[in-house]
């Protein structure tokens, strides 16, 4: 074996050479973890070996070391390395040792240095030595009490409470209290703050003292509540109000900050919605409120069955509508009832002309096509005609009536087919001329019923004197 005094002379020249030399073989170890080594059937004289470590952390590296060499020959070096690269020896190691060692700088640099002399004592001939092993990872430091800093504390890892492996920057397994008001949390940066949390025992708090909360993603509510508390409720777009629900007696506003019934619309209204027997997406228009226009069915070109219902709940539950009424302004201080329908009792129209198969009605009811009564009324009737009976009535001969037949093909004050057929019939006055053609008809029969009465009686007396 080599002796005591060249174990001092050997540690003074290494420790000389060592920042002035060069070695002759060199590893870089990057990763977080890893090992190196100079097993049994590697180690030889005059080795040089150095391994250069970077986790690329910011912790201290822990290193777990199993040396057997040629004590006070052959020797393991381990360094801390500042980040300017100065080296600063951490331990030596020859020999036969065991044990774990923490680098001092976090930082996660280290150095690891194997020399070896050249010359290998060998005891019966069959002796060898195993070389060394060394193990390191980077550093986690745990804390099992308390801990308490007057300064800054800087961490370049992931800060772990009530965890062992955190996964983020600061991994905190366990609830957190903060410095607000009942120990709501505060996070400050430099444009602003942030408050969450409890601040009563009543609710909780997420304030800020921006102008405004930004959020990326949609919101969801379990319980489906939006509430105010101490102000009108209103939703916002591009930073101007667009609904608005008022506090006090939850009247809602669209387009109107001041609501003065449960639903107040400032403009237009537009309504679609799908057919009720299909939800394939059909959007029919069933509804349209435009100014001063109200429209009900489709658009102009879209096919549809447009159906306008009013239907009741069931034959116990009430009329199908009190009233439908359209008014007239008169003025601006007076009005009057054109339209009244009404589902019992009277129902009327006073707006003027009605047309039905016409869209240019010239009457109160015109009507282009068949109607169909029991029976017609027409009343009152300012003259009929019995004008016929009066004793100045001049009753036409049958003669004249004859000559005035073969000269227009139609009775006297009676229209002709092509007059009706240009003008129509008007049915009072048509009534009024027939029944003056049958009262005067009647005239002739009666004054035919006297000639032939007499004309009997002188037969009678012509055939009493011929007996004679």
């Amino acid at each position: 074996m080599k002796t005591n005094d060249m174990k001092s002379k050997l540690i003074t020249a290494i420790l000389t050479m060592s920042s002035l030399m060069t070695w002759a073989t060199t590893y870089d170890l990057n990763g977080t973890s890893g090992y190196c080594s100079v097993e049994d059937y590697y180690y030889n004289n005059e080795m040089n070996e150095c391994w250069f470590i970077n986790t690329n952390t910011y912790q201290k590296i822990t290193i777990v070391y199993d040396v057997d060499t040629e004590e006070y020959c052959d020797y393991v070096y381990i360094y801390n390395v500042s980040d300017a690269g100065d080296e600063t020896l951490l331990c030596e190691l020859s020999g036969s040792e065991y044990g774990t060692i923490t680098t001092t700088i976090p930082n996660g640099k280290a150095k690891i240095e194997f020399v070896s002399d050249g010359s290998i004592c060998y005891v019966d001939g069959d002796e060898e030595y195993n070389g060394f092993f060394i193990e390191y990872s980077s550093s986690t430091f745990t804390f099992d009490d308390t801990f308490l800093t007057n300064g800054n504390a800087t961490i370049a890892g992931n800060l772990g409470v009530g965890i062992v492996n955190p996964a983020t920057k600061l991994h905190i397994n366990g609830p957190i209290r903060g410095g607000g008001t009942g120990g709501a949390l505060s996070v400050s940066t430099m444009f602003g703050s942030l408050l969450m949390g409890p601040t009563n025992t009543t609710y909780s708090s997420f304030s800020t003292d921006r102008s405004r909360f930004q959020f990326n993603k949609p919101l969801y509510l379990n319980d489906a509540k939006i509430s105010s508390y101490y102000s009108d409720l209103s939703l916002q777009t591009n930073g101007l109000t667009k609904v608005t629900i008022l506090r006090s007696n939850g009247n809602v506003g669209i387009g109107e900050t001041q609501p003065f019934h449960k639903l107040h619309v400032h403009g237009s209204m537009y309504l679609r919605s799908d057919d009720y027997n299909s939800y394939s997406g059909s959007n029919t228009n069933h509804f349209y409120w435009y100014g001063h226009r109200m429209m009900m069915g489709t658009q102009p070109g879209d096919y549809a069955h447009n159906i306008f219902m009013l239907q009741p709940g069931g034959s116990d539950q009430g009329e199908l509508v009190s009233s439908l009424q359209l008014w007239h302004a008169a003025s601006t201080t007076s009005k009057d009832l054109r339209i009244h329908l009404v589902s019992s009792g009277n129902s009327y129209f006073n707006g003027g002309n009605i047309g039905i198969g016409t869209n240019n009605p010239q009457y109160l009811l015109d009507v282009n096509g068949i109607i169909r009564a029991m029976e017609i009324k027409v009343e009152p009737i300012g003259q009929f005609a019995d004008f016929v009976f009066a004793e100045d009535y001049s009753l036409p001969t049958l003669k004249d009536v004859d000559d005035f037949i073969q000269t227009n093909g139609h009775l006297p004050n009676v229209p002709s087919a092509s007059e009706v057929k240009e003008k129509g019939l008007n049915l009072v006055e048509m009534q009024i001329r027939l029944l003056q053609k049958i009262e005067e008809l009647t005239l002739y029969t009666i004054e035919q019923q006297r000639l032939i009465e007499s004309q009997q009686r002188r037969l009678e007396e012509l055939e009493k004197a011929i007996t004679k």
